[in-house]
């Protein structure tokens, strides 16, 4: 891939996201827990977890999105479950179950945070431009509306770290992205997180 030709480096961009929900942020935080104001030299031309550039835009992906596992600090265990599931274990070296929240809402409408978004998230990363990270990932076998089965290929430690703590392992609302016509750039349709993403501005 052509990676360095897609980089447009500009300067003074900033990016407002505003308190939009009771989930508490795990990885960021707004000086008075309400708003969190980020600058990057380089613009982002697609906060799409299936489609960004690379690790600037990972914060505000990680503050506006769900995500199934989060890195936990220190010791051998490198990854917990996240805020956003009630369960999330391996079932075999290739099969890792999750539960997602009952209580999970998308922003605007769009209803519950459902497995079915889970599956839609996981095959689109499959199909985006980071798919090599994907290549162990054999799909979501959806048990009921919260309850999935996250299939590999093969044994894959390093699918945590490499996907499911990562920007590109968000969970996107696959009714708001469809209604999008399948991809989004700088504004994200529905969120589900620590922020509601509200404001993008570059200078």
């Amino acid at each position: 891939m052509n990676e360095i030709s897609r980089r447009r480096f500009l300067q003074g961009m900033s990016v407002t996201a505003a308190a939009g929900s009771s989930l508490v942020p795990g990885l960021v935080f707004g000086a008075d827990n309400k708003i969190l104001r980020t600058s990057y030299e380089a613009q982002f031309k697609s906060l799409d977890p299936g489609f960004m550039f690379g690790s600037s835009e990972m914060m505000i992906q990680l503050s506006c999105l769900p995500v199934l596992a989060k890195p936990t600090p220190g010791g051998e265990r490198t990854w917990g479950p996240s805020y956003f599931v009630t369960k999330l274990e391996y079932l075999d070296d290739t099969s890792i179950a999750f539960a997602l929240r009952p209580d999970l809402k998308w922003s605007n409408g769009f209803g519950q945070v459902t497995t079915e978004d889970v599956q839609y998230s996981f095959d689109r990363g499959k199909n985006g431009e980071w798919d090599v990270k994907w290549q162990p990932f054999e799909g979501v076998e959806i048990i009921d509306s919260l309850n999935g089965v996250i299939k590999l290929k093969y044994p894959f430690a390093p699918v945590w770290t490499t996907v499911l703590t990562n920007g590109i392992g968000c969970i996107v609302c696959k009714k708001a992205v469809e209604a999008m016509g399948g991809r989004f750039d700088t504004e994200i349709p529905a969120v589900c997180g620590p922020y509601y993403f509200t404001n993008f501005r570059s200078e």
